[in-house]
């Protein structure tokens, strides 16, 4: 309970370290230092001590964010942090949200917490926002660790601004709030107990909603009852995320009362937020409701419905058992028993230990037990699966990195891959005695792959695999039911594994495979190559992928990409650098959304320095106005908020020249902005209603010219390729010259780094990525010296009166020669050749096979009557396969512009 007089009492918290706020409370209770593990039969609670030693608390993860000022609450088997008062990260940026949350991990095994923010909203209007966090309880006398958070409802500022319609949007609801955090000695949850009081002089009718936030890179979300499926509509009794392997879950659920899928759960689940009605609340003037959640985090689904449904009431049964495998009789850790009903209703499913052992807590009846150890058909070959923390302190970040490096080890979460699923096993849980169920699994397969360059050094790349022959395998599982058990849909398709040092081994269920290989777009691509993957056994594939095209001073930038510090980011940050460097790619820029971040440290742990500069940016992403890339920037410290990045949702908006202007300044002197995606929804052309046949925009306050290069390449859809391209052009005849990027705006590792990228001219004398610099990149960019490609290579150059110049520069004469060289392995086939004059085709020519790397080397002859621009585009042909699945080559150079008169050229106009 709260201490006496006698506790010690702080009027300032003096940080250790200049990446830590002062906070100024001056009479704060710091309850239990958090530092100190639980006991056995003990809960704790207390405020995270300043320094290296009060952050010996924090437990890391992917998503860990704590930092001193926050309090922990746990037990010796759960663990959570609240944040203090006051905004900091991210879209859900209030104060007294739970923002970590993990098992408690023992025996060198390091945290795995993936939660971004556990709220308390209304609706999309309005958030509960605390303005006091203290310790109530510290665990101290043997009872629950009580946290107490007060406060009121507030605006939900991304929203409200972001959508720009009041309107939609609720009011001030005169709401005070009182939300305690509990936690007992012996529970696997906290319990969330929300108390509303109707402060105001009027009655208040509104809808409570609770919500949570992950990114995806290692988790899914999960429903109860469904398996792991999205919520989709209606009651639930549960719903969390769960680690794609074994990484751990969160749930959440009411206490006396079900969940209900909110409405408008479609729309925000697009940022990988999940969120639950509560029931209508009404209240007249000084009245109060109570409503309680609570928040578990088990190793399995089954472990935390088994605590939901026993906190319930509901009675339980066991079955336990032991998992083997079916050849040499050892145990299998890290398999997973699912266990489903006959009408389809999924109880969860339960882990395996060291040993193969397992127990489920199930209700009393009848169950199908089915026994999996699959893994996702995303596989990358990275040392260490223990997270880094990209706002975490560096104390925290140095057992990740150490593991990724190789210079430290860390205990890896069991998770059994590469066998085939068994089961359909009938088994009866009853509450009279635990019910005893062992399996044995099919052997388990491996692939092991090793990528060689021309000289026969390892060389990164990226391989798919397939099952061999014209059909997918037989399978036990019903199809209906293989999405609810985590298993991948029944196809050809058996996976890609991304590796960046050359070599590489994944867990295959046995069976005949065909593997291809690829890296760049300037390396060749391997052929299907045939390998049996052995019961118990490997299977080899060995490629070389010689270099076809040499760099010749061109280095390829992809401007867009995301990772897990993105909201909706499906790739882990070290995950997206390797599966960059498999790719070829030379420089990405990483560019998450309202965020920066840095990734140098992960460079340099997995030894990519010589493969890759990674550019640090951000991508704004307004709801109505459009988004935009900031590149490069400087990384500010964990506790700014964003890390520096923008916080546009701070004031309303007034123009997008407004907002631009904001953009810049969080920036520096010679940061870039750019455009993305233009055309689509979300893009600033279309919310401006940008019209490129007479460059007016209908709304035109939602529309700025204050941009330095605009997106080409960037969707799936070649369409929106071709829209944004019109649009650059009529910007070169209004004499807006901004320069064409390529992109590929990579959530994930399904589309490639890369897919569209911006080749970028350094220099004749610079050949290696290790001699290219963040000021010549920049600097390249900025002068236009870039070709827009997906897949060919093309470079150009227009020899005129005056001389030679190249993309993004003005030659003087009346004509010329463009000198053009099309590109690539043979595995790319374009289509045309186009040449553009002023937004007219005045050169086409279709494109062969390539010859030795050459697909075209010609002279072609340019003329015009007015000053002019001149474009030459590759566009079309076969599907480029491989990582770039149905996409076709494209290509585009900058603007070469021709001054006919050397008095300074003018744009022709539309």
């Amino acid at each position: 309970m709260r201490a006496s007089p006698a506790v010690v009492l702080l009027s300032l918290l003096v940080v250790g370290c200049d990446t830590d706020p002062p906070i100024a409370e001056p009479t704060r209770f710091l309850g239990a230092d958090p530092a100190i593990p639980a006991a056995v039969g003990e809960a704790r609670a207390g405020v995270i001590r300043p320094g290296v030693a009060g952050e010996a608390a924090l437990f890391g993860g992917i998503g860990a964010e704590g930092q001193a000022g926050d309090v922990k609450i746990y037990n010796p088997h759960v663990q959570f942090i609240v944040q203090n008062a006051g905004r900091r990260h991210g879209w859900v940026d209030v104060g007294g949200t739970v923002i970590d949350a993990d098992l408690v991990r023992r025996d060198g095994t390091l945290g795995r917490d993936a939660l971004d923010d556990a709220f308390c909203g209304f609706g999309l209007s309005r958030l509960y926002d605390a303005t006091s966090v203290e310790v109530l309880a510290d665990g101290s006398d043997g009872g629950p660790a009580i946290v107490r958070t007060t406060g009121r409802d507030v605006q939900w500022d991304f929203f409200a601004r972001g959508l720009e319609a009041d309107d939609l949007l609720a009011g001030d609801q005169g709401l005070a709030i009182v939300r305690d955090y509990e936690l007992h000695p012996d529970a696997r949850s906290l319990r969330v107990v929300t108390t509303f009081t109707n402060s105001s002089d009027l009655p208040v009718s509104i809808r409570p909603v609770e919500g949570f936030m992950t990114s995806k890179e290692d988790f899914e979300v999960w429903s109860s009852g469904r398996g792991l499926v999205e919520p989709g509509s209606g009651e639930l009794a549960a719903a969390g995320y769960a680690g794609l392997r074994n990484e751990g879950v969160f749930s959440l659920w009411g206490e006396d009362a079900p969940i209900s899928v909110f409405p408008g759960a479609a729309l925000v689940a697009v940022a990988s937020i999940s969120v639950f009605d509560q029931g209508l609340l009404e209240l007249a003037p000084g009245d109060s409701e109570t409503r309680v959640v609570r928040y578990g985090v088990g190793d399995s689904t089954a472990s935390t419905e088994a605590e939901r449904r026993a906190e319930q009431g509901e009675e339980l049964g066991v079955v336990y058992g032991r998992v083997t495998d079916g050849e040499t009789a050892a145990a299998v850790a890290g398999a997973r028993v699912h266990f489903v009903a006959d009408d389809g209703e999924v109880a969860g499913y339960a882990v395996t230990d060291a040993d193969g052992e397992y127990e489920a807590r199930l209700p009393a009846g009848p169950w199908q037990a089915w026994f999996t150890a699959r893994s996702g058909e995303a596989r990358v070959d990275v040392p260490s699966r223990s997270r880094f923390a990209h706002l975490g302190p560096a104390s925290v970040n140095e057992a990740p990195l150490a593991a990724l490096s190789g210079g430290g080890a860390a205990t890896e979460v069991a998770f059994a891959a590469g066998r085939w699923t068994t089961g359909g096993v009938a088994v009866e849980a009853t509450p009279d005695g635990p019910t005893q169920l062992d399996n044995a699994l099919p052997p388990v397969g491996r692939l092991a792959l090793s990528v060689t360059d021309g000289d026969g050094d390892p060389l990164p790349g990226i391989a798919l695999i397939r099952h061999a022959g014209d059909a997918p395998p037989d399978s036990e599982v019903p199809d209906d039911l293989r999405e609810a058990l985590g298993l991948p849909d029944r196809s050809l398709h058996a996976g890609r594994l991304w590796t960046a040092d050359g070599a590489a081994t994944t867990a295959l269920p046995p069976g005949d495979y065909v593997v291809q290989v690829g890296h760049s777009p300037r390396h060749e691509r391997s052929d299907w190559l045939e390998v049996t993957v052995p019961p118990g056994g490997e299977g080899e594939v060995a490629v070389e992928l010689a270099e076809v095209l040499p760099r010749g001073g061109w280095f390829s930038v992809d401007t867009h990409l995301h990772a897990a510090p993105s909201m909706d980011g499906r790739v882990a940050m070290e995950d997206r650098l390797i599966a960059c460097a498999a790719a070829g790619l030379d420089v990405p820029v990483t560019t998450d959304h309202d965020r920066f971040a840095d990734y140098a440290p992960l460079v340099d742990a997995l030894g990519l320095r010589d493969r890759m500069l990674v550019l640090p940016g951000t991508e704004v992403t307004t709801i109505v106005r459009g988004h935009f890339n900031l590149f490069p920037v400087e990384v500010g410290p964990r506790a700014a908020r964003n890390r520096g990045a923008l916080v546009w949702w701070d004031r309303d908006p007034t123009t997008t020249d407004e907002l631009v202007g904001r953009i810049r300044a969080v920036g520096t002197a010679d940061s870039l902005l750019q455009v993305n995606h233009g055309r689509l929804t979300l893009g600033m052309m279309d919310s401006a209603g940008y019209d490129e046949t007479t460059g007016e925009s209908s709304r035109s306050s939602s529309f700025s010219w204050d941009f330095d290069q605009t997106e080409i390449i960037t969707a799936d859809d070649r369409e929106d390729w071709i829209d944004n391209r019109d649009d650059w052009f009529s910007f070169l005849s209004l004499g807006e010259r901004t320069v064409p990027v390529g992109a590929s705006d990579s959530h994930d590792l399904h589309r490639a780094c890369g897919l569209g990228r911006t080749d970028v001219l350094i220099g004749d004398g610079i050949s290696t990525v290790a001699d290219v610099t963040s000021d010549a990149v920049r600097d390249a960019i900025a002068s236009g010296r870039v070709v827009v490609a997906s897949g060919v290579t093309l470079r150009a150059s227009l020899e005129a009166d005056s001389g030679v110049s190249g993309p993004g520069e003005t030659a003087e004469g009346t004509g010329g020669t463009l000198t053009v060289r099309v590109a690539g392995p043979d595995w790319v086939r374009p289509g045309v050749l186009n040449v553009w004059r002023n937004g007219v085709v005045v050169h086409t020519e279709p494109l062969e096979a390539p010859v030795d790397g050459t697909i075209l080397e010609a002279e072609i002859q340019v003329q015009a009557s007015e000053d002019s621009w001149f474009v030459v585009e590759v566009d079309g042909g076969e599907a480029q396969g491989h990582a770039f699945g149905g996409h076709a080559p494209y290509a585009l150079t900058n603007a070469f512009y021709l001054d006919i008169d050397s008095a300074g050229w003018v744009a022709p106009g539309l």
